[in-house]
């Protein structure tokens, strides 16, 4: 799910008719249902789990996702005429990425350049991968290359998110769960394509007194950005339920300083899902979307001085009650942010919250 800048676009798998779903605010009130147009992107099998969606130039919806029966990497992208709500099925191209083995999973879709590249995982033998269009023509297979980043030597976590950036060279960084602790991979060559070009390592953790190895500072269900500065910052969740910010300060791979900013001692244990961290257009400071404890919604973002500091973080819990599953979060042009979850129980619904007033 993705909204963007002043328009709300989200990609979901229908668990009732096992399809890929596409929704687009179509209306300038978003808080009736008639204001979404939504319709089917694919059918075929039982896809669009572990879905990613951007957007290209010229606004157009693209999504890279999982098809559950093939066990393949699948992308699709709107051809047709720019979103009217009502768009037919046909209007839609839909490709297979890679199809060895069990692979496609996890996927995480940024634009380089308005080139599609996907970060994903392989669950049968346990690899990060990741895959790129590198030709004008994204419908030729052959313009597409693929590596894989990190085979089974990285301890892949199972059931845990991949999470793509682009620092500011443009270049392809991914965060990841290896052997429960949060783990780095970036491109440090050229040739994205061998895996030779990509450096791996692993975040350390602030108290290894207290969580001695194998660590359990996080990693899980990731969030990764790169601030103005060029540094990268993730999101995560560890072993015990608790929502942690990580950001990188200094020069060498183990210079990153760490907090804590939800968890057991403070509004209980977070829901160990996807958690979304995006940065305000403004300043440019963190923000976390994430269900939170029982069920909860809950948004906090940063508004101190101190990063490693809880006291200068803002924490709230939004109106909306009963969220399952992952969330996204975004923000609009003016700085406005928005917030996209499923609804508990069973995921049966899908809601979008805004901020409408000026402090959230």
């Amino acid at each position: 799910t993705y909204p963007i800048a002043d328009k709300v676009g989200m990609s979901f798998f229908d668990d009732t008719s096992d399809t890929l779903k596409y929704a687009q605010l179509t209306a300038t009130d978003f808080s009736s249902d008639n204001s979404f147009g939504v319709y089917t992107v694919d059918s075929a099998n039982v896809p669009g789990k572990f879905s990613s969606l951007q957007f290209l130039s010229g606004a157009i919806p693209a999504i890279s996702y999982h098809d559950n029966v093939l066990g393949d990497l699948k992308f699709a992208q709107l051809t047709g005429a720019d979103f009217d709500g009502t768009p037919s099925q046909s209007e839609w191209a839909v490709m297979t990425l890679d199809s060895t083995n069990d692979t496609g999973e996890f996927t995480s879709f940024k634009s380089i350049d308005n080139r599609p590249a996907i970060s994903y995982v392989n669950q049968t033998d346990n690899s990060l991968k990741y895959i790129e269009l590198t030709g004008a023509d994204f419908y030729d297979s052959t313009n597409w290359g693929k590596v894989v980043v990190g085979n089974e030597t990285l301890n892949l976590s199972a059931d845990s998110a991949t999470s793509l950036a682009l620092n500011l060279s443009s270049k392809p960084v991914i965060s990841f769960q290896s052997y429960r602790s949060l783990a780095i991979a970036e491109l440090t060559g050229s040739d994205f394509t061998s895996m030779s070009n990509w450096g791996v390592y692993k975040v350390p953790d602030p108290n290894p007194e207290v969580n001695p190895a194998p660590f359990i500072l996080g990693g899980k269900n990731s969030s990764i950005q790169f601030l103005s500065s060029g540094i990268p910052a993730v999101a995560h969740i560890n072993g015990s339920e608790s929502l942690y910010y990580s950001e990188l300060t200094g020069t060498g791979d183990n210079d990153w300083g760490t907090v804590r900013l939800d968890g057991v001692s403070l509004n209980g244990d977070v829901a160990d899902n996807k958690v979304s961290l995006e940065l305000t257009p403004y300043n440019g400071k963190p923000a976390i979307g994430y269900r939170g404890n029982g069920n909860t919604l809950r948004y906090t973002q940063l508004t101190g001085t101190d990063t490693f500091k809880l006291s200068s973080w803002a924490n709230v819990k939004l109106p909306e009650g009963g969220v399952a599953g992952n969330t996204s979060l975004q923000f609009s042009s003016a700085g406005t942010p928005a917030l996209i979850a499923a609804q508990a129980p069973f995921n049966s619904n899908i809601f979008y919250t805004q901020l409408t007033g000026v402090d959230f």
